[in-house]
């Protein structure tokens, strides 16, 4: 899209054009976002996607050392925080992942469509009186209706939800989401 950098910030720029990259040429787009590491200031949505690509590509140890300072900086959202933890769940310390989502989940609000991730993140680590919270608070709000923007996969919710109708809903909006046709 031409023209359009002259409007942006370097950083931006390049951010931009990493997000572009990022499916179809994850190696590619780790190049772009490195070039960004040269600044006294990385913003935490960088180290974010720095540490998905590192993960993507299999890069573990420098995909901890970038999730880990998400997790340590400052000016990082609850959001940010929450999908640090959940790929840090997976490829790091699975205690202070565990940690820093419910932090980050209680500082949020306790929104429902966060509480997958949370939840998630209690079954990798055993955590099971909060993974019963969270799959009652699921229960509720779809039950009530309540259910914009909780984004779950039909894998990890028919690990908890015997509801068949629920089931399906879920089945249904995920395919919606990931599925063009």
């Amino acid at each position: 899209q031409r023209g359009e950098c002259s409007d942006m910030t370097w950083v931006e720029c390049l951010e931009n054009l990493g997000s572009t990259l990022y499916l179809n040429y994850p190696r590619l787009a780790l190049t772009v976002y490195e070039q960004i590491l040269v600044l006294p200031v990385v913003p935490t949505s960088v180290w974010l996607v720095l540490g998905h690509l590192q993960d993507q590509l299999g890069q573990r140890r420098l995909a901890v050392e970038s999730l880990l300072r998400v997790l340590q900086s400052a000016e990082a959202s609850p959001q940010h925080v929450l999908k640090a933890a959940n790929l840090l769940v997976r490829v790091g310390d699975q205690a202070l992942a565990l940690s820093a989502a419910t932090s980050a989940f209680e500082a949020m609000g306790r929104p429902s469509e966060h509480a997958t991730t949370l939840l998630y993140i209690a079954q990798q680590t055993a955590h099971w009186p909060l993974a019963q919270v969270l799959t009652e608070q699921l229960q509720q709000a779809y039950v009530t209706n309540a259910m914009t923007g909780i984004k779950e996969s039909p894998r990890s919710h028919l690990l908890w939800c015997g509801d068949e109708a629920i089931n399906l809903f879920v089945i249904k909006a995920w395919a919606r989401q990931n599925l063009r046709t």
